[in-house]
């Protein structure tokens, strides 16, 4: 009997500790499949749409401020959009300008995590925007709105969702159920 039950064993606690060592050297891929399927999903999609609110604000931060860059540490984004942020801030700040926005409203319309180590967010975001004078803050632009679909591209790095990429995205308006101001 002590035969049979080594054979049966030793497959047993070897997939075990396969699955220790994953999970604890390789985390964000042996929870995938519980996020695609699983629970986690609810949970993943909260942090993936709090990424993208954060990235939004600090954004705003960014751009209002002229390009302090006081929160680039918390930015969640690949360095390539960081660059790409204040390449764009450089050449508002070189006309004398300051771009102001204010997020009106946040509409998720699609959360998907396409792989382990990565997601997909599209959303109708609506914006105030405008430019000022650096110098005074006196507008040189009528106050514009904007709504537009965009699709952001979410890539995980040391655990963490990075935006990785947006894409601006046809968007049917979702109808709106609840009462807003």
């Amino acid at each position: 009997m002590s035969g049979k039950l080594r054979i049966i064993a030793f497959p047993f606690f070897s997939v075990l500790i396969f699955i220790c060592i994953g999970l604890i050297t390789d985390r964000d891929f042996f929870r995938y499949p519980l996020i695609k399927h699983g629970k986690g999903f609810e949970r993943e999609k909260t942090v993936l749409l709090l990424t993208l609110r954060l990235y939004n604000k600090i954004f705003n931060d960014f751009q209002s401020s002229g390009g302090v860059p006081s929160l680039l540490n918390r930015f969640p984004a690949v360095k390539s959009i960081r660059h790409d942020v204040f390449r764009d801030i450089g050449y508002i700040h070189d006309a004398g300008r300051v771009l102001v926005y204010d997020m009106a409203d946040m509409i998720p319309v699609d959360v998907s995590v396409t792989s382990p180590f990565t997601a997909e967010v599209v959303v109708l975001e609506q914006w105030n925007y405008q430019y000022q004078r650096r110098d005074n803050r006196q507008p040189v632009s009528p106050l514009k709105g904007l709504g537009r679909g965009i699709r952001y591209s979410f890539v995980r790095e040391k655990g963490q969702w990075m935006v990785g990429a947006w894409d601006p995205v046809p968007v049917d308006e979702p109808k709106i159920t609840d009462f807003r101001f």
